[in-house]
């Protein structure tokens, strides 16, 4: 009996992990938590992430996607950086480029989290999973799990285990 409870509890946190990301299940201070444990040696960068908090928060809630993990995704695509460009033209914290760019202000924080939030939000519509999401955020081709979308993935349950209380 405890084999089938232990099956039906991982069974459900995979479908909250999949489909159920809240916007309101992380608080600021959790967001400035990550973002002091990945930016650990990079001081001044640090201190410019923490003013990019409330516009993470702001589109995390508008299109219902946790800061969290729009934060492992700036993480990873840009390590923070505002003004860095991609080898095929993705620009800015999120790394958006083409469609994903159009009728935004990339050369602000809040054009470039919005314009990447909002693609991340289609992602998910399309794609139904984290993984596929990301993938499709990163590719703008493909649902199927990638292999580096399957790495943020992985980070994204670790900072939920380690941020989230």
């Amino acid at each position: 009996m405890t084999g089938v409870v232990n099956i039906l509890i991982s069974a459900l946190l995979i479908l909250f992990l999949t489909f159920d990301i809240k916007a309101d299940e992380i608080s600021a201070n959790e967001l400035k938590n990550y973002i002091n444990w990945y930016l650990i040696h990079y001081e001044k960068r640090k201190q410019k992430a923490y003013t990019y908090i409330p516009i993470i928060e702001k589109y995390s809630d508008k299109y219902n996607i946790d800061p969290l993990l729009i934060a492992i995704i700036i993480s990873c695509e840009s390590s923070w950086k505002l003004k860095v460009i991609g080898k095929i033209g993705e620009q800015g914290l999120m790394q958006v480029h083409g469609i994903a760019m159009k009728g935004f202000n990339i050369y602000n924080p809040d054009g470039q989290i919005h314009s990447g939030v909002k693609f991340l939000s289609q992602s998910f519509d399309r794609c139904k999973s984290i993984t596929g999401a990301i993938s499709y955020y990163m590719t703008g081709k493909t649902c199927k799990p990638i292999k580096p979308a399957k790495y943020r993935y992985g980070l994204y349950k670790e900072a939920v285990e380690r941020f989230r209380k």
